[in-house]
């Protein structure tokens, strides 16, 4: 089982840095989170980053991870905000004249999709709104059932929309200029969601419809991965070990690659020893022949790749004992 380094926009500085330590950890395979970019600017940015310097490291593997052929939404605005539980909260598409503490979000006819007393999450569980009423088609009022810190750029949990086909065009760019690469597409659901695009493509299953037609699309995709925040937040987290389960299965009973997302050693950012919970869940995941996992960049800033490659590098050498 590998390891997958997950990298979000940043200035060449920045990026280069990242690719350096996680080159020095050997770590050489990167996935490129485009979804955490707030603008199309900011996708042909970074698309012209990964150009510029794709050929100083041509022994990395990428992942180009994309908010299409569906995306969330996202804060737009505050930057950073700290909400209170039972804190009232405006979230919208435009900033309203209005006491309460406001949300930005790119997202246009909010109200209609959403229900009275219905919760709405933020980011992948770090915390959840219930819905209290609507104020117009774009505008809902929502009352905070924990306390938290949202960030611009996080999620919220609104149905998937249809994906910029822009981000496709311009990462599509970086895609070609780097010999190891791949395309993640979010919220793939039906065969023809991504059927006339010519890349190394994975499919990433974050909806039930995903489920459902995981047989098909493992056909007609070079690799899935199970996003585990996602489907936990538009399914059912009851739901979510039976889901793994079946997609994992379905990937390799096709001898496909399989990747799994989310919730990935995340206690080395403090521990040497990750969580009992969390090397349950890895040796699950090696016994089901799942091909690497993925952990966020959280594990970059705390510069703990050293721990996650020392706790793979026991599991994969136990697999060769037995």
């Amino acid at each position: 089982m590998d390891l997958i380094v997950t990298i979000p926009p940043n200035n060449t500085e920045n990026f280069t840095n990242n690719i350096k330590y996680c080159l020095s950890e050997g770590c050489n395979k990167v996935r490129l989170n485009f979804s955490k970019c707030s603008t199309l600017e900011e996708v042909k940015n970074f698309s012209d980053i990964i150009q510029d310097i794709s050929g100083r490291y041509s022994e990395l593997e990428y992942m180009f991870d994309i908010p299409y052929p569906r995306c969330k939404a996202r804060i737009i605005q505050p930057e950073e905000k700290k909400i209170s539980c039972g804190q009232r909260v405006v979230v919208s598409n435009q900033k309203k004249c209005i006491e309460e503490t406001q949300i930005i979000i790119n997202r246009n006819n909010l109200a209609q999709e959403l229900k009275k007393d219905g919760i709405l999450y933020y980011s992948d569980g770090q915390g959840a709104f219930r819905i209290e009423e609507k104020l117009d088609c774009n505008s809902v009022v929502v009352k905070a059932l924990n306390d938290m810190q949202v960030y611009r750029g996080k999620s919220l949990s609104c149905l998937p929309e249809e994906g910029n086909s822009l981000y496709l065009y311009y990462v599509s760019k970086a895609y070609k200029s780097c010999k190891n690469s791949s395309i993640a597409f979010s919220f793939v659901e039906q065969e023809g969601d991504i059927a006339n695009i010519k890349a190394r493509k994975i499919a990433k299953i974050e909806s039930a419809e995903g489920v459902r037609n995981i047989s098909d699309l493992v056909e007609n995709v070079d690799g899935i991965m199970v996003a585990r925040g996602d489907l936990a937040l538009y399914t059912s987290f009851t739901q979510l070990d039976i889901y793994q389960k079946k997609i994992i299965h379905a990937t390799k009973r096709r001898n496909k690659e399989v990747y799994i997302a989310t919730d990935i050693l995340n206690s080395l950012k403090d521990r040497f020893v990750p969580s009992r919970a969390e090397m349950i869940d890895l040796l699950s995941l090696e016994r089901q022949g799942v091909d690497a996992v993925i952990i966020n960049y959280a594990l970059v800033e705390h510069r703990a790749l050293s721990k996650c490659k020392y706790v793979l590098n026991e599991i994969n050498k136990a697999k060769k004992l037995e």
